[in-house]
């Protein structure tokens, strides 16, 4: 596609089951619904860096795809994006995405991984994330849900595996009970019940008050 297209409508080239290889030129930002459905000899799309949605049913049926990256910019994912993707085995999304609409993978067998770009708890944040085939592992920002203070000089990080770490020195904070206004970050969002394993590294000197609970 020559560069200056700046929006390709709905279904633009639905059922071309000759096409290849698309790269969308940064110039596009809008692409319509259903623009590759049935495109099923479609093996490699470069994605506008410009677009910021993929829309319903985007690339459903796309059968000789078997990765794709979606661009920084896109914040959701539509219905049906890659449904029937039956060769799909990996996809890159980026950390802004906060909506991943209904049968987004459904039917995509061989997807066995999901990059994200953000921690963990921004992928539990995001509505529809469990939308995702049974046995595809979900790879986060660093291998973690997430991590910050919890104490003037002490940090927190729980990596995939639920492994909690608390690390630097002095005194945690005190906290409240979960479902309380002001719970631990990592009994908060989600992750409450992702925790696993708790290591309290040398140098802290207080546990918080509900730190754990």
């Amino acid at each position: 596609l020559p560069h200056g297209v700046t929006m390709i409508g709905d279904g633009a080239f639905y059922g071309c089951t000759g096409l290849a290889n698309v790269t969308i030129p940064n110039s596009v930002t809008s692409l319509g619904s259903y623009i590759f459905n049935g495109c099923n000899n479609l093996a490699a799309v470069t994605i506008s860096a410009n677009v910021t949605n993929i829309k319903d049913g985007a690339f459903r049926y796309c059968n000789a795809l078997t990765t794709l990256t979606i661009p920084e910019g896109v914040t959701t994912i539509g219905r049906e994006a890659f449904s029937g993707c039956l060769s799909l085995t990996s996809v890159t999304i980026p950390g802004g995405v906060t909506k991943i609409g209904d049968n987004a993978f459904y039917g995509c067998d061989a997807l066995t991984d999901i990059y994200y770009g953000g921690y963990g708890i921004d992928w539990l944040a995001t509505a529809g994330h469990n939308d995702v085939p049974n046995g595809t592992a979900v790879h986060f920002k660093d291998d973690l849900y997430g991590k910050g203070e919890c104490g003037e000089n002490v940090n927190w990080a729980l990596d995939a595996s639920g492994t909690l770490t608390i690390s630097g020195t002095g005194a945690m904070y005190d906290y409240d009970f979960i479902g309380d206004r002001n719970p631990a970050p990592w009994c908060a969002n989600g992750l409450n019940n992702r925790v696993r394993t708790v290591v309290v590294k040398k140098g802290i000197t207080e546990l918080g008050y509900n730190a754990f609970t």
